[in-house]
């Protein structure tokens, strides 16, 4: 049986560094027939913000290691590796392209893809390492799990189509075998919209039967090319919804409370992605059902919901320490309040009462008392209406002390 392996990471690019610009004005059969794709089935101007570009050929080496089956290694693979690069957000997707002639191996290699287990021969220096490693000198970072596109020749049998589907390697003769409720709900369904393939998708893989299978690939990359976008703007949509998650669980585990900059700068990151949000921009019914089973298919909601249950509890945090300053400076402002009332009520009487101070009052008025007899009865008179005075301003403002004792109070006793 033979096959076509695409297998798509999704990644952030570094605004073009590492990448020259001729690489983008260079062809071939795959870029030619994904931009056609995207210039005659969607209503929006996608294909002029997506880039794509060729790196090359290259060897795929694959590593890991089975030896309770006699496993050491896997038969290299060769496998054409583009970039799609949409440069608004700088969000893109590596899809490296396998045409292979057997199935022997190919549950072993979509076994590995999910756990990046995939390795390249840098043809540059010789050296052998991992695949995302590879891919950090065109500026491009990892930032979520390989997805892959299987499209097959011809049906395999129940149980082999239930570890391709399942991404998960399989040993004929092996003694115990997959049973899963869910894999059998998913092969019952059929996402495909036309009768050239039948399609079942679980968050990891696409697999598609095709019912003809051209021994050409540019006829065959006709059939499958329009499924391939499918998933690669499904990943398009987890690149971005995973990039914004990160930054935003990157915050809440550091324990400090972003600014309203951060917060500012996280959703308008987020907001130059509503491009690929909208599954209205395709002009047949038929792809836009197809584009809303695969973003089902690959759980894409479960993420939607992970980045909302964070954003709320980062909002909420915000919502605190917000309340917290706002205590802090109710609280000031009660204290400053109790020391203007009380510094009022003194300067009134200093203004009212010539020579009166407060502290000289207190600490004198025992000295006072002991001086009135030696005093002649004008200066006796005088002293008596300054005092007579003094209380009556006391007894006005003695309400006013009492809430201002009383409050100091209840913030001793807190």
């Amino acid at each position: 049986m033979k096959s076509d392996l695409v297998i798509l990471v999704p990644m952030t690019q570094n605004g073009g560094e590492g990448i020259d610009e001729e690489w983008f004005f260079k062809s071939d059969i795959f870029i030619e027939q994904m931009d056609g794709i995207l210039k005659y089935e969607v209503f929006d101007d996608m294909y002029r913000k997506i880039s794509r570009c060729f790196l090359g050929s290259h060897e795929l080496i694959f590593y890991k290691n089975w030896p309770e089956y006699h496993i050491e290694e896997l038969p290299t693979l060769k496998g054409n590796i583009y970039l799609a690069i949409e440069k608004t957000t700088n969000i893109c997707i590596c899809e490296i392209v396998v045409n292979l002639e057997s199935d022997e191996y190919l549950t072993f290699y979509l076994d590995a893809i999910p756990k990046d287990d995939v390795f390249i021969k840098d043809l540059t220096h010789g050296n052998v390492i991992k695949l995302n490693e590879y891919l950090k000198q065109f500026g491009c970072v990892q930032i979520a799990t390989p997805k892959s596109c299987v499209y097959l020749s011809e049906m395999p049998s129940a149980r082999e189509l239930t570890y391709i589907l399942a991404s998960e390697f399989y040993i004929v003769d092996d003694e115990a075998f997959i049973e899963s409720k869910n894999l059998e709900s998913k092969l019952s369904c059929n996402l495909s919209q036309y009768d050239f393939l039948k399609c079942y998708a679980t968050i990891n893989n696409a697999v598609n039967i095709m019912r003809i299978f051209h021994e050409d690939y540019s006829e065959r990359l006709y059939y499958e090319g329009m499924s391939i976008f499918l998933v690669e703007l499904i990943l398009f949509q987890i690149a971005a919804i995973t990039r914004t998650n990160n930054r935003v669980v990157s915050l809440l585990s550091s324990g400090e409370i972003p600014s309203l900059e951060i917060i500012k700068s996280i959703d308008l990151q987020y907001a130059q992605t509503m491009t690929f949000w909208n599954i209205n921009i395709f002009r047949s019914t038929t792809a836009q059902i197809a584009a809303n089973q695969m973003y089902h298919a690959f759980e894409v909601p479960s993420l939607v919901e992970q980045y909302e249950r964070n954003q709320k509890m980062m909002e909420n945090i915000i919502s605190i320490k917000n309340q917290i300053e706002d205590a802090k400076h109710t609280d000031q402002q009660e204290k400053e309040n109790n020391i203007l009332g009380v510094l009022a009520t003194f300067s009134i009487l200093s203004a009212l009462v010539d020579g009166f101070s407060a502290i000289d009052f207190f600490v004198g008025f025992e000295k006072t008392l002991e001086q009135i007899h030696e005093l002649e009865f004008i200066n006796i008179l005088s002293i008596l209406l300054k005092m007579g005075l003094f209380v009556c301003i006391m007894l006005i403002s003695m309400p006013a002390l009492s809430i201002i004792i009383k409050n100091c109070l209840k913030k001793k006793k807190k």
